[in-house]
C-alpha cells in the first residue's frame, strides 16, 4: 500500500463559520494530475434536528454551473458536538471541484473543511503553503 501523505495533497477549503443556517462554498480546486477527491467537514456543533449536507460539486469551465456529483447528509437527534462529515469521488470526470455545506432547520458551526486530492499522477506531491507533513518508516 502506498503511504497517504505523499501521495494525497491536503488543502484547506474552507475556514471557521460561526452557527448558521446557511449554504458554505469551499474553494475551487483544480483536479488537473489528481484521480480522486475527498472532503472531510468538522462540525464543532450541531443543533438538535440540525440537517447537514456535505456535496462535492464539479465544472469543466468557469463560465459553467456547479453540478453534484455525490454528497452525504446527517441529520442529528440531539444536540451533538465534534462530528465528522466525509465524502468521496473517487473519478469526478471534471476539471475543477469544489464542497458545498448545506446547514438547515436548525443552526450548525464548522471549524474547517479540508480537501483530500488523491491517485497524483506526479509524485511526490507538492503540499500549498500552509500545510507540513511528515512520513517516516517505523523504528
Amino acid at each position: 500500500m502506498d503511504n497517504l501523505l505523499p501521495n494525497t495533497k491536503l488543502t484547506r477549503v474552507a475556514s471557521a463559520t460561526a452557527a448558521g443556517q446557511t449554504e458554505i462554498d469551499g474553494t475551487a480546486l483544480d483536479m488537473e494530475g489528481f484521480a480522486s477527491v475527498a472532503f472531510i467537514a468538522s462540525l464543532p456543533s450541531v443543533a438538535n434536528t440540525g440537517v447537514v449536507r456535505l456535496t462535492v460539486q464539479g465544472r469543466n469551465t468557469s463560465s459553467e454551473g456547479w453540478t453534484d456529483l455525490v454528497s452525504v447528509t446527517h441529520t442529528s437527534t440531539g444536540a451533538e458536538t465534534n462530528r465528522l462529515l466525509a465524502v468521496e469521488c473517487p473519478a469526478p470526470m471534471k476539471k475543477s471541484v469544489r464542497c458545498a455545506l448545506f446547514r438547515t432547520v436548525a443552526n450548525s458551526a464548522i471549524d474547517c473543511i479540508v480537501a483530500l486530492q488523491g491517485r497524483a499522477t506526479y509524485l511526490p506531491v507538492t503540499q500549498p503553503a500552509g500545510v507540513d507533513t511528515s512520513t517516516a518508516l517505523p523504528t
